[in-house]
């Protein structure tokens, strides 16, 4: 068998791994719970136009993000259910995409073994490889902004005019694409490397060949109407979404946040969780530059689009999102692909991929990391509702069962102390739930007496004591409490 076929089938079996633990991973509080919420809200309602989320007991919308991850999860779950399996869909069948997207790109401008160790580089990393199937909106970011990146290659590279004008077209639709998932920050990322690129060789003449009536409607067509409904609907939405959540976030503490606090780090951080996002790929950089760094970094780099943009990709995201202390791991997600591009080429041009030694340990290599990969997974799944209370799935199925099967419990509902989890809007009926805001332990105690009372381990120890009423049963880090009219046994 061929190399880089070899290195294809170890990418397909990476991702086929991905897609079983798709339904056997438990969702995870919070993040991926409340986007799991808000997808279901959609399926449920039909309201396609306005994401909207549960807090504090109420319905309100949300306006954290554009709604495109969480229309794209609707649709799925239209079609397969209301499942975790459909909200996950979306960022897998994104991770799909974007291998195809580097694969294609490189192979049409070098060659299928760079193209498919990039591919395989890119699936193995395991931070890529986790978020291919969770429900976050950063796989499908990712997948716009290296689209955006590899159709400026392609679009530099080409001669022929008609396949110039349809790459200039696919750049400015994928940026209308990152408009729809994040906003903005989409357009940054994608555009500070172009911007670089042109500038440093000065190929401003180049921009004469774009498509610019065509692309921009093509832009304005994908991204504009929702924003403008948005708009009419709510008048402040455009100055909360621009503002707050996509200004004032990054450069102040309090920013007027409407769904949680910001994570706060240090500036600089994005380097840290750049080297994070491309495990075990950097690995490699040792002997593909080993004694040629000048020649890697020299003019001819710079000027070669296939070499330098995904290295002004990784420069200039990682560089962007060091000016802020409020940045996640996941920001750095698109430079993941962008990294493994550029060292393939490198790789390549070393002649690492005429050495049969080299080969041989690169499948070795690719082959214990999916069995890692794969044991790693298996252990979360297993392990994760023992040592965090963040993933209750478990905790609610017995919740229920427990319920049905007993007479003076079946009409019950659940109240959980202090808040409510997303999680349990997900798993549980919503006819189940009692609603309220959140509140002191003592306070939901009191409040609880008619409900089973579900408690997180954490909140016990802190404080002090558990409920003075039968205890159900405990799963994981969780407890239940029977009410306290309940019967004692």
């Amino acid at each position: 068998m061929q190399f880089h076929k070899k290195l294809l089938l170890l990418a397909g079996a990476l991702l086929l791994l991905r897609a079983v633990f798709l339904v056997l991973l438990p969702l995870s509080d919070p993040s991926e719970a409340r986007y799991s919420l808000i997808i279901k809200l959609m399926a449920e309602s039909k309201n396609y136009l306005e994401p909207q989320l549960i807090m504090g007991g109420e319905q309100v919308p949300f306006a954290g993000k554009p709604p495109l991850y969480f229309q794209a999860g609707g649709v799925a779950s239209e079609l397969f259910g209301v499942t975790l399996f459909a909200a996950r869909l979306p960022a897998f069948l994104a991770a799909v995409l974007l291998l195809a997207m580097v694969y294609l790109g490189l192979r049409k401008i070098s060659d299928p073994v760079s193209a498919a160790a990039a591919v395989l580089l890119t699936i193995s990393g395991g931070f890529f490889f986790l978020l291919a199937g969770v429900v976050m909106t950063d796989m499908l970011l990712a997948l716009a902004v290296t689209a955006g990146i590899f159709f400026y290659m392609l679009f530099s590279a080409e001669t022929e005019k008609l396949w110039k004008k349809a790459y200039s077209i696919g750049f400015f639709a994928s940026l209308g694409v990152g408009m729809l998932v994040k906003g903005p920050v989409a357009l940054v990322m994608a555009g500070l490397p172009v911007f670089f690129f042109v500038a440093l060789n000065k190929r401003w003449g180049e921009l004469r060949n774009h498509a610019w009536i065509v692309g921009s409607a093509v832009f304005l067509l994908i991204a504009a109407p929702w924003f403008v409904l948005m708009a009419q609907k709510d008048p402040g939405f455009l100055e909360y979404f621009f503002l707050n959540e996509n200004f004032k976030r990054f450069l102040f503490k309090e920013y007027g946040d409407r769904y949680g606090a910001g994570r706060e780090t240090f500036r600089g951080m994005a380097l840290v969780w750049f080297v994070v996002a491309n495990l075990p790929a950097l690995v490699l950089l040792m002997p593909a530059l080993r004694n040629r760094w000048r020649t890697a970094f020299g003019r001819d780099t710079w000027r070669n689009p296939a070499t330098a943009l995904p290295l002004l990709g990784c420069l200039c995201i990682t560089g962007f999102w060091c000016l802020t202390s409020r940045v996640l791991v996941t920001y750095l997600l698109p430079t993941a692909p962008l990294a493994a591009s550029w060292i393939a080429l490198q790789l390549k041009n070393r002649g690492f991929w005429e050495e049969k030694q080299f080969q041989t340990l690169l499948v070795r290599a690719g082959a214990m990391i999916t069995v890692l990969l794969g044991i790693s997974l298996t252990t979360v799944m297993l392990l994760g509702p023992q040592i965090s209370d963040k993933m209750p799935e478990k905790f609610y199925r017995e919740l229920l069962l427990r319920a049905d099967a007993t007479a003076e419990l079946r009409e019950k509902s659940f109240y959980f102390a202090e808040d409510v989890p997303f999680s349990a809007r997900v798993y549980l009926p919503a006819q189940k739930i009692r609603k309220h805001p959140d509140e002191y332990y003592a306070l939901s105690c009191q409040e609880s007496k008619k409900d089973i009372l579900c408690v997180r381990d954490k909140v016990i120890r802190k404080n002090g004591a558990p409920p003075k009423r039968r205890l159900l049963f405990r799963r994981g880090r969780w407890q239940a409490y029977a009410p306290e009219e309940s019967k004692q046994r």
